[in-house]
């Protein structure tokens, strides 16, 4: 919550504050070519903008960092086949955590707030006779975060979480092609 006014109050004034981490880059692994004409993105996921969700305060968002993985990991090699990248789910909700208000917890740092990722994914290669198959994928990761943590250093958190989600995305895409949709892999 304290993110989301602070982010909020930056944006009002016009301040630039840079972006912990990077997206994950996925340049130095072969590309999965495909056996279509072409890979569509269709987003179905709408960020509601407002709390508990989190995710439009991120630097690189994590339907963003799935876009980016899309362009550099799957090719279409052509043919009439059509591949789509469809994202139903990009979310983080913050969940704040109880912490202890009495004299002792002035002596300890707790976590305060946990934020819940959840990403689902699926890729559908539909060829033009109406047949179709696909691979979907659904990864979910939490990390806490302890009390009195600045923003730069919440940032890097959310950065590494979509990092973290998007390389366990396409860890989970590459076995679900090879083992499920292999006459669509060149």
């Amino acid at each position: 919550m304290k993110s989301f006014i602070l982010a909020l109050v930056l944006g009002f004034v016009g301040v630039s504050v840079a972006h912990a981490g990077e997206s994950p880059d996925y340049h130095a692994q072969p590309p999965l070519i495909l056996n279509a004409g072409s890979v569509a993105f269709e987003n179905r996921y709408e960020a509601p903008f407002e709390e508990p969700n989190v995710e439009h305060l991120f630097g690189i968002t994590p339907r963003a960092a799935v876009d980016r993985w899309s362009a550099e990991r799957l090719v279409a090699n052509g043919g009439p086949n059509k591949a789509t990248i469809i994202v139903e789910d990009a979310s983080v909700v913050e969940v704040e955590l109880d912490i202890d208000k009495g004299v002792t917890g002035w002596f300890k740092t707790e976590q305060s707030e946990r934020y819940d990722a959840s990403l689902k994914v699926t890729l559908r290669v539909a060829e033009p006779n109406g047949a179709a198959m696909s691979v979907a994928s659904t990864i979910r990761r939490s990390i806490t975060v302890p009390e009195g943590i600045s923003l730069t250093e919440r940032e890097a958190v959310w950065a590494d979480l979509t990092k973290k989600l998007v390389n366990d995305l396409n860890a989970q895409m590459e076995v679900g092609l090879r083992e499920h949709m292999p006459q669509y892999l060149m």
